[in-house]
């Protein structure tokens, strides 16, 4: 059974959506963006990103509290290939397809989306540390929790 570690998905993403958000950032402004509204615009889209996502009460409201199950004999880590190309699906790569999409016409949205785009890195940075500090948690394709006795 293929698993994948929550700590290391989270802690792999963070400086691939932070680096497309600068990257993306620099490209607003090449393509015409003014530096000061990209900017704000960026920040104004991380931070905004990060709040939402930190705050959100779907996840408690919709799966209340789950008993974690015991980590299978059969159990498989995935390659970091995998846990980057899961965590990345689908909100880093939609942000960034819309943002590749903006540049041209609007290139101050294509600013806010890369600041979306580093909010969920930060998101994912803020969250890490809460993570190290609980028993490590596992997820299979179908969601299933799993964690190590």
């Amino acid at each position: 059974m293929r698993l994948q570690s929550i700590r290391r998905r989270a802690a792999l993403v963070i400086p691939i959506r932070a680096g497309l958000g600068i990257v993306w950032l620099v490209a607003a402004i090449v393509a015409g963006a003014g530096a000061q509204p990209a900017l704000i615009g960026f920040v104004i889209g991380a931070l905004g990103c990060a709040f939402a996502l930190l705050n959100d009460p779907r996840s408690r409201l919709l799966h209340g509290k789950r008993e974690p199950s015991p980590y299978p004999d059969d159990g498989v880590l995935d390659s970091a290939l995998r846990h980057i190309w899961t965590a990345l699906l689908p909100s880093t790569l939609g942000v960034n397809i819309l943002a590749a999409v903006a540049i041209v016409p609007q290139p101050e949205l294509t600013a806010i989306l890369g600041g979306v785009s580093a909010g969920l890195g930060l998101a994912a940075l803020i969250a890490l540390p809460s993570a190290y500090a609980r028993e490590e948690v596992f997820v299979d394709r179908q969601g299933t929790i799993y964690t190590k006795q």
